[in-house]
């Protein structure tokens, strides 16, 4: 009981269920020498028991003389595992660019970029599906020649660094372009209003007028434009996720050397993720 602390940082543990003495096997558990006990076929003996209490933290148990591969499963679970890392990571990401575009549409006081049903939409389904597509990957035979690292206590400092540097390179700009695109869409819907009725009423920044007119409003009078430039913002979200997504399904492998076509469950869930998303705009806008 001692060996719990080392045990668990490891990355596998295994644990043989000794084997019943010369004695035992000659005569049926719990029997006297010279009676006979006979115990019921639908019934488990004992020893039967006794293992099936033992083996209840077990998350798989291999029975006497199963033919079970142990490499084979070792290399599943390592890439099941490496596959999880993709999935959260991937996840992480799409997660903070979203935060980050709220934020800076707040910071530079432009209209509200995500309305309630779009926040859903993309954290309940888009994200989750896409995310999870990261655990279709079959099994790789080069898994079992990757060293494994140390089970940490704590994430080290450079790896913080290395995620932040990735962010902001891969998921930032594309932000960036999507806010540039939602700006000039509400700018461009602006223009048009303000030419066809002869007035200022719409703008892109409330910061731009003091006071605030009271009929200048994004969510009643011009909510038509505001709605259009959401779900293109949304769009065009959910299409680099979508497309950035190509990168993290063979995390290790460089799309020439790996295709994700490999990903059956990618190659479904893309399609069908941006045909729903196309619907889900047409619905909102009409």
């Amino acid at each position: 009981m001692h060996n719990v602390p080392l045990f668990l940082h490891a990355d596998c543990s295994l644990a043989l269920e000794p084997l019943c003495p010369q004695v035992c096997v000659q005569q049926q558990p719990g029997q006297q020498p010279g009676t006979s006990l006979v115990w019921e076929r639908d019934s488990p003996t004992p020893v039967q028991l006794a293992g099936s209490l033992l083996n209840i933290m077990c998350p798989i148990i291999i029975s006497k003389g199963g033919n079970i591969s142990l490499i084979h499963l070792i290399a599943e679970a390592r890439s099941q595992l490496m596959s999880l890392r993709s999935c959260f990571y991937f996840l992480l990401c799409c997660s903070l660019s979203l935060t980050v575009a709220q934020l800076l549409a707040s910071l530079l006081q432009l209209p509200t970029l995500f309305p309630p049903q779009h926040m859903l939409w993309l954290i309940l389904i888009v994200l989750p599906l896409l995310s999870l597509t990261m655990m279709g990957n079959p099994v790789d035979a080069r898994v079992m020649s990757i060293a494994t690292s140390k089970n940490n206590n704590h994430i080290p400092k450079e790896m913080i660094q290395r995620f932040i540097l990735y962010f902001l390179v891969r998921f930032l700009p594309p932000v960036l372009v999507a806010l540039v695109c939602y700006g000039l869409t509400l700018h461009s819907f602006c223009a048009a209003q303000d030419t066809s009725t002869n007035t200022t009423l719409c703008a892109v920044f409330d910061i731009l007028h003091k006071p605030l007119d009271p009929r200048r409003t994004w969510t009643e009078e011009f909510s038509g434009g505001l709605v259009l430039a959401q779900n293109i913002f949304t769009f065009l979200i959910v299409l680099y996720f979508e497309v950035i997504s190509l990168s993290f399904v063979h995390w290790k492998d460089h799309l020439w050397e790996q295709f994700p076509a490999t990903n059956k469950l990618w190659l479904l869930t893309v399609p069908l993720l941006l045909c729903g998303q196309i619907v889900f705009c047409v619905c909102d806008v009409s």
